[in-house]
Order: structure tokens, then C-alpha cells, then sequence
């Protein structure tokens, strides 16, 4: 099956084609993944797959997880992707943040609904390496991410004793995530919530300025 594979790669528009030739063949790929457990000994992307095969055996996405670019983040690190693009987390505490969509679409490793015809439709088939996005300080305690969006900006706040982030003007709706410690806002409305590990708080437009006080981390995405 592999040397077909490698024949569809090889056509015009070959990993569109690829890519349906495996997503639809969910009851014929036993034979490979079987294999996986010899290969994993080799790269880091056959460990992987071989791990999914066991959450999802005989799963196309399993297959289609080694077309993937596999991208490891250290901490504070980010990624832009832009729409049509598959993506899938394998481990650790990620943060997504996305403008407001409809058509969220499936390809394999899920037991919710797959509409292969509409994710072949709407994926983007072109290879490109993805660039890491490193946040920028803007103030003490403060870090933009900048990216591509235009529905949202992200920032990261870092708060501890010395370092009190006050009258922080936001241009609009905003979410606020606490990832570690415990943080309290505030705002121009004599409004205040605490926030722990886990919680997240609405801010309105109406509310204007905030400050953000506590020891702790928290990620802000804002229209």
C-alpha cells in the first residue's frame, strides 16, 4: 500500500489525492498499522503514530498524522495557523484562540463526527514550514503575540510582587485565562474578580481600564 501511496504523492496534486486515498480508506489500513511497531524504533513522528494506533487502532488519522509538520513549543512559544490548515495537540497545556467559525471539521482520531467531503473541500494542500512565534515585551510583566489576525490580539501577563499590571486599556470584549497562580482583576467600574488556575473571566467593552494584581499567569485575548 505504501508504494500506491508514494505514486499519488508523486501526481499532480498528489497530496490532495493522498490525503483521500487514506482518509477513506478507514477499514483497509491494518496491514500498515501494523508495521508501526517496527518503525517506531526509527523517528520521533512513527513513535507517535504508533502511540495513536493504540488509542485509535486501525484510525486513518493515525496515517495521517506522519503528513503532518511536527512542531514542539517551549513554553511561552506560540504558532499562527491560518485557516484550512490541520492541527491536532499531542501533549502539554496549549492555548488556542480563534475567530468566530462554524465549520469546525474533523479528519480521524475522534469518535465525534468526521465529514471528509467537506474537510477535503476547505484543507489547504501545500507544504511550508511554520514559523514559532516569540512574544514580545511591551511593558514590564506584559507580552504581545503578534501574528497574522485580524479578529484578535494575545497577550500573556505575568504578575508577582513587584510587578502590578494597572490601567490596562483593552480595545474591546476581552477573555481572560488564569494558567498558573492567582490573579485579581479589576477594573474602572469597581468591578474585581479573583481568578485561580483553570478560571477565566469575561471582560466587556464598557469596563475600559483593568488592573491585573496577584502572582500568577494570564492570557488575554481581546477583539
Amino acid at each position: 500500500m505504501s508504494a500506491q501511496w508514494l505514486s499519488l504523492l508523486l501526481e499532480t496534486d498528489g497530496l490532495k489525492k493522498l490525503f483521500a486515498s487514506i482518509a477513506n480508506s478507514r477499514s483497509n489500513l491494518d496491514g500498515f498499522n501494523a508495521e508501526l511497531a517496527s518503525l517506531a524504533d526509527g523517528e520521533a513522528q512513527f513513535a507517535l503514530a504508533e502511540r495513536l494506533n493504540l488509542l485509535y487502532p486501525g484510525d486513518s488519522g493515525v496515517v495521517l498524522s506522519l503528513l503532518l509538520n511536527h512542531i514542539y513549543l517551549e513554553p511561552g512559544e506560540a504558532l499562527f495557523l491560518e485557516a484550512g490548515k490541520p492541527h491536532a495537540y499531542i501533549q502539554g497545556l496549549g492555548i488556542e484562540v480563534m475567530a468566530a467559525s462554524d465549520n469546525v471539521l474533523r479528519g480521524g482520531l475522534t469518535q465525534k463526527n468526521i465529514d471528509l467531503p467537506e474537510l477535503e473541500k476547505v484543507l489547504r494542500y501545500d507544504s511550508q514550514t511554520q514559523s514559532v512565534i516569540q512574544p514580545r515585551e511591551v511593558s514590564k510583566g506584559l507580552f504581545h503575540y503578534p501574528c497574522a489576525a485580524e479578529d484578535f490580539i494575545v497577550y500573556r501577563a505575568e504578575l508577582s510582587g513587584s510587578v502590578v499590571l494597572a490601567d490596562l486599556n483593552l480595545p474591546g470584549e476581552s477573555i481572560m485565562l488564569c494558567t498558573a497562580g492567582e490573579v485579581a482583576i479589576s477594573n474602572s467600574i469597581d468591578e474585581r474578580e479573583v481568578l485561580r488556575r483553570g478560571e477565566a473571566a469575561y471582560i466587556a467593552a464598557d469596563s475600559r481600564r483593568f488592573t491585573l494584581a496577584g502572582s500568577g499567569t494570564v492570557f488575554i485575548a481581546t477583539a
